[in-house]
């Protein structure tokens, strides 16, 4: 049972992500009074300049110290900078309590905030798949989180 449960929790995330695009036109097309100007600035507020990369890095810890995580869907928390190095914020993961899908959801956080580069240990499928879909990299690494953020700032 439990099998089933999670494949159709899979299935459910992929129609959500697949119909995510028909809702936004279909809402276009319901407010005919927009006009194109208006539509094409909200596109671009949701979207980063290109150069406005930010960097996620999966950590056991708060600190910079912070080993990064093995299983990047289940770290506790995840290091956001800019491409330059520096520290946008520190998100707490709030999947953790959970049993199935927490990479995922975590994946749809990230790019919410607008993440395109996604450093960790490692990814599940479903996590790399929802990675894929939002156009986000991912980099597998060992180390603290330190390490990472110096090679940005290189």
């Amino acid at each position: 049972m439990k099998r089933f449960i999670t494949l159709s929790s899979s299935v459910l995330l992929l129609l959500l992500f697949s119909t995510a695009g028909f809702s936004q036109e279909s809402q276009q097309t319901q407010q005919p009074q927009q006009t194109q100007q208006t539509q094409q600035t909200q596109q671009t507020q949701e979207q980063p300049a290109p150069g406005d990369d930010r960097f996620a890095i999966a950590a056991e810890g708060k600190e910079v110290s912070a080993t990064i995580t093995n299983l990047t869907g289940r770290a506790p928390y995840f290091h956001v900078y800019d491409i330059k190095g520096n520290a946008i914020e520190v998100l707490e993961n709030p999947y953790l309590q959970q049993e199935i899908n927490i990479g995922p959801q975590m994946a749809v956080l990230l790019s919410d905030k607008a993440v395109t580069v996604l450093v960790g240990g490692m990814a599940g499928p479903k996590m790399k798949d929802v990675l894929d879909a939002r156009g986000i990299r991912f980099v597998i690494r060992k180390g603290v989180v330190q390490d990472v953020v110096d090679e940005l700032r290189e």
